[in-house]
C-alpha cells in the first residue's frame, strides 16, 4: 500500500509513515501565515520518491458556501458568515459545513435533530450527511452521529475510535478504520451493511440509499447491497479508480486519468428517465465527483461543475459563478459546493499512481 511521510521539519523530526488513508488526519501546526510543508510518498515496492516541499498559506476568509435546487427547507439559507468552510455535505433536506477551526455549522431540516451538532462542536475533521441523519469524524479518530434513528443509524459501533473516513446512507452508515477495515451499522434489509469478505485494503468508503461502495486500496471497486444487479457491476476494467460516490440507486467512480466512469439506474424514484448514469461529454478533466439523489456532480480542474440527471428542483441548474469551486455535494434534491473567499486557509493532498512500480508520484498541494 502506499504511504505518505509529511513534516513541518525538513528533518521529518517525530514524523511516522502513514497509509495514504489517513492523509487527511494530517494537521499543520497553529498559527496562519506562509508554512512550508514537507513530504515524502513511498509506494507497495517500498520505493520513496525524493523529499518534496511546498507552501500553504493559512489565513484569510477560506471557502465560501453557494447551494442550489430547493429551498423548502432553508437549505439554501447558509448561516451567516458564509466563509471559512473548508467541506460540506448536503443530506436529504439539510446541509453539514466543515470550519477552519473544527467547529461544524448545520442548516436546513431539522425534523429529526439532524441539525443540532452534539456539543462541545469543536475538533472535528470530516462531515456526512444522510437523508436525516448526520454524521462527523473527529481528529482523535472517534465519530459523532445524531438524527434520525429509526434503524440504528446512529448507534454508534464500539469500539469507537481509529476511524479515518465516514458515510452517511439513507437509513445506514459506514466508517472506514486506518487499518483498512470497514465497519458498518444501521438498516441491512438489503445487505448494505453486509460488508463482503475480505474486509481488508480499503481507502474510500460510499453509501447510497440501501447499497455501499468500497475503494480498494488497488483501485478497484467493490459494490455490496442493494436489489439491483447492475449496481454492482462496475464497468470493466475495474481498476485504476481513485475516488467514488453512490446515490439513491446509481454509482460514480472517477479514474486516474481524470475520466467518470457511471453507471446504475437512469430512472428517478417515480419512474421518469433522467440520465444521471450517462457519461458526461467530454469526459475528461475531473478532479472530484458526488452523486445526489438521482442526480450527478463532475468537478473539473479549472474549477468548474458538470451537472446532469433530475432536475425537477433544479438541482443540476448551475449558479451563474460556474468557476472556481473546490468541493462539491449532492443531496436530495439540492447541491452543494464551496468557492474561495481569499487565501485558501488549508491544504488539500491527493496520492495518486497508487500501483506504480517507479517512482512513486509525490502528492500535489493544491
Amino acid at each position: 500500500a502506499v504511504q505518505y511521510l509529511a513534516s513541518e521539519s525538513p528533518s521529518f523530526t517525530n514524523a511516522t509513515w502513514q497509509p495514504d488513508r489517513c492523509l487527511s488526519m494530517f494537521r499543520l501546526s497553529e498559527g496562519n501565515g506562509i508554512k512550508t510543508l514537507y513530504f515524502k510518498v513511498k509506494n507497495s515496492a517500498d520505493v520513496e520518491s525524493s523529499v518534496t516541499s511546498d507552501t500553504i498559506t493559512l489565513g484569510g476568509e477560506g471557502f465560501a458556501v453557494t447551494v442550489w435546487g430547493t429551498n423548502n427547507n432553508g437549505q439554501l439559507d447558509v448561516p451567516p458568515p458564509n466563509r471559512n468552510f473548508l467541506a460540506v455535505a448536503a443530506g436529504g433536506g439539510h446541509n453539514l459545513g466543515l470550519k477552519t477551526d473544527g467547529s461544524i455549522e448545520a442548516w436546513g431540516w431539522n425534523n429529526h435533530g439532524q441539525t443540532l451538532v452534539p456539543s462541545p462542536n469543536r475538533d472535528y475533521v470530516a462531515v456526512a450527511a444522510g437523508v436525516c441523519h448526520s454524521l462527523d469524524l473527529k481528529s482523535d479518530g472517534t465519530i459523532d452521529a445524531w438524527g434520525w434513528n429509526q434503524d440504528g443509524q446512529c448507534l454508534l459501533p464500539f469500539p469507537n475510535g481509529d476511524f479515518v473516513a465516514i458515510a452517511a446512507g439513507e437509513r445506514h452508515s459506514l466508517g472506514l478504520k486506518s487499518d483498512g477495515t470497514i465497519v458498518t451499522w444501521g438498516r441491512n434489509s438489503e445487505g448494505q451493511c453486509t460488508v463482503p469478505s475480505p474486509n481488508k485494503g480499503f481507502v474510500a468508503i460510499a453509501a447510497g440509499k440501501n447499497f455501499s461502495l468500497g475503494l480498494k486500496e488497488n483501485g478497484s471497486i467493490v459494490v455490496w447491497g442493494g436489489t439491483d444487479d447492475n449496481l454492482k457491476t462496475v464497468p470493466v476494467p475495474n481498476l485504476d479508480f481513485v475516488s467514488i460516490s453512490a446515490g439513491r440507486a446509481h454509482c460514480l467512480g472517477l479514474k486516474k486519468d481524470g475520466s467518470i466512469m457511471v453507471w446504475g439506474s437512469n430512472l428517478n424514484e417515480t419512474g421518469n428517465y433522467v440520465g444521471q448514469s450517462i457519461y458526461p461529454s467530454p469526459n475528461s478533466g475531473f478532479v472530484a465527483l458526488s452523486a445526489g439523489w438521482d442526480f450527478s456532480l463532475g468537478l473539473k480542474s479549472d474549477g468548474s461543475i458538470v451537472a446532469w440527471g433530475d432536475n425537477t428542483y433544479g438541482q443540476i441548474s448551475l449558479p451563474l459563478n460556474k468557476s472556481g469551486f473546490k468541493f462539491i455535494s449532492g443531496g436530495v434534491f439540492h447541491s452543494i459546493a464551496l468557492s474561495p473567499v481569499s487565501h485558501l486557509p488549508m491544504w488539500m493532498i491527493s496520492l495518486v499512481d497508487r500501483q506504480t512500480a517507479q517512482e512513486p508520484t509525490p502528492p500535489q498541494v493544491k
